[in-house]
């Protein structure tokens, strides 16, 4: 049998097929290259945002909690665009708690959400353990933001003030109005010193009762 040669119309169809191969290749090496460019240039714009947001918004009003408890201490120890706050066990609040916020982007780097989280131990009250924000970069309102930001913390103080006055939590800090019997939480109730010893009332009547005649309390004048 005499050695068979290909015809051209057969290899120009070979040519044809990787010719097409190539070209998508080639195609689809472009569109990454946009999407690239383009994540790259959402990437920058994100980290603006975030940077501002951060510097503008959460960490001034998550810091604004130190001025108004003394238990409370920011962390600065927090990966990526984040802050976070502590609020250490005390007397007044028998408790460990903790509010933070997280700065994330969307796989396309079109949306970017802030995230609320918060967690008080050991849990004895209803509270709010988290939620998120989402909005359009490209539409971002930094005024909204804002507003809900404080509104989570103040959702957050609202719940962690129960905490002063909550049975559970005092457990350890109840006394015994010596007027009335009462049981009074010691953050809460009002107090008078006497031969050394301090005394804790649940109301100013009881106090001034105290005050006027302690003999008859079962306390020495």
């Amino acid at each position: 049998m005499s050695e068979h040669h290909p015809s051209s119309e057969f290899c120009q169809q070979i040519e044809q097929r990787l010719k097409v191969v190539q070209s998508k290749v080639e195609q689809e090496r472009e569109t990454m290259n946009v999407v690239m460019v383009n994540l790259e240039e959402q990437e920058t714009k994100f980290n603006q945002i975030a940077g501002q947001l951060l510097n503008e918004i959460l960490r001034p009003t998550v810091q604004t909690l130190t001025g108004y408890f003394d238990n409370v201490q920011l962390d600065d120890n927090t990966v990526g665009p984040s802050v976070q706050c502590e609020f250490r066990h005390s007397i007044r609040f028998p408790a460990v708690a903790t509010v933070r916020f997280q700065i994330t982007h969307d796989e396309k780097i079109e949306a970017i959400s802030i995230h609320y989280e918060a967690e008080i131990l050991p849990v004895f009250i209803r509270f709010e353990r988290s939620d998120t924000l989402t909005q359009c970069m490209n539409e971002f309102d930094g005024d909204a933001v804002r507003q809900w930001v404080e509104q989570k913390v103040l959702g957050f103080i609202d719940s962690y003030l129960q905490i002063e006055t909550h049975e559970q939590y005092q457990r350890d800090n109840i006394a015994l109005d010596p007027v009335c019997g009462m049981r009074v939480a010691k953050p809460k109730g009002l107090t008078c010193e006497h031969d050394g010893q301090t005394y804790f009332f649940c109301s100013q009547h009881c106090l001034e009762r105290f005050v006027e005649q302690p003999e008859d309390f079962g306390v020495s004048a």
